[in-house]
């Protein structure tokens, strides 16, 4: 169990009252009450009935009118069982909160950056769990904040990126928290391509391609991308002269892939293709806007590459 706000503010709250009932106590126990009119020396309780001297023999305080009690005290158990009896239930109390507070909010902002780096999952997510919950109080210094953009930039990369460190860069970019060259590298990393092809086929035949896309960009920030991606990757650097594809737009988070095949035909080349190896080259041509591409327009767009 976590204790949230609410729940430490009632023990504290329980804590104060029940040490104010034992402070009371204490106060009642340090002063005992008395019965009768029997003389006693305020200090040793000695009995001073027919004490002729001016100081008590006992402890040899002087005998003035102050450090005269009288009665005889009773004794009032009940108060100490009592006292004892609240002092249990507030160590109880205390040793049930210690036991439960989540303590690693105290641990250093430093190492909990490093913690979200590790590789075991429940060590990142709990240390991710713990930043997000520091940000939104605001308690990240400047170079904190720029820290923990650098390490979610690296989890663009990852095979299985953490989904909250990612959309987490969405707010740090509008809201131009990001430095230049943060920025860069996260529209670079932001999409992510892989062009596959069948590694051999009978000259002349048509070649099968497969594209692949996987988006590294902050699924709920709003932000949008335009890419134009040809389904007709270049051979060996030639230029095609088919159909070069067409531009997509969709919100950025999205995924997916396409495939088809890519005619080796000589007549659609500029160059002569005879057998032997090759190589194949995708370009892809984006653009990331803060919004609908259609709706924002060119005031919209944040990045084009």
């Amino acid at each position: 169990m976590v204790y949230s706000a609410i729940s430490v503010t009632r023990l504290l709250i329980e804590l104060v009252a029940l040490l104010a009932v034992g402070i009371l106590l204490l106060g009642m126990l340090s002063r005992p009450r008395r019965r009768g009119t029997t003389p006693h020396c305020a200090r040793c309780e000695y009995n001073l009935s027919g004490l002729t001297s001016n100081r008590c023999p006992e402890c040899g305080t002087e005998m003035i009118p102050a450090n005269i009690v009288y009665g005889e005290k009773i004794r009032r158990p009940w108060l100490a069982v009592t006292a004892v009896a609240l002092a249990v239930i507030v160590m109880v109390l205390i040793g049930r909160w210690a036991w439960d507070y989540d303590w690693y909010r105290l641990r250093p902002t430093s190492w909990v950056i490093s913690d979200v780096q590790s590789a075991d999952a429940a060590i990142k997510s709990r240390a991710w769990r713990e930043l997000d919950r520091r940000v939104r109080v605001g308690s990240l210094s400047a170079g904190q904040e720029n820290r923990l953009i650098d390490v979610c930039l690296q989890e663009q990369t990852a095979k299985t990126p953490l989904t909250a460190m990612i959309d987490y860069l969405g707010p740090c970019l509008l809201d131009n928290r990001m430095s230049d060259s943060q920025r860069t590298l996260f529209f670079q990393q932001v999409m992510q391509f892989d062009l596959t092809a069948r590694p051999v086929v009978i000259a002349g035949n048509p070649l099968p391609v497969r594209i692949s896309e996987r988006s590294r960009g902050p699924a709920s920030s709003g932000l949008w991308v335009r890419e134009y991606c040809s389904m007709g990757p270049d051979l060996d650097g030639g230029s095609y002269k088919g159909s070069r594809g067409a531009w997509s737009t969709s919100p950025m988070g999205n995924s997916g892939s396409r495939s088809g095949t890519q005619p080796l035909a000589p007549t659609l080349w500029d160059r002569e293709i005879s057998p032997g190896k090759h190589r194949l080259t995708l370009t892809v041509q984006l653009e990331v806007y803060s919004g609908r591409p259609e709706d924002m327009g060119e005031a919209g767009r944040l990045y084009k590459g």
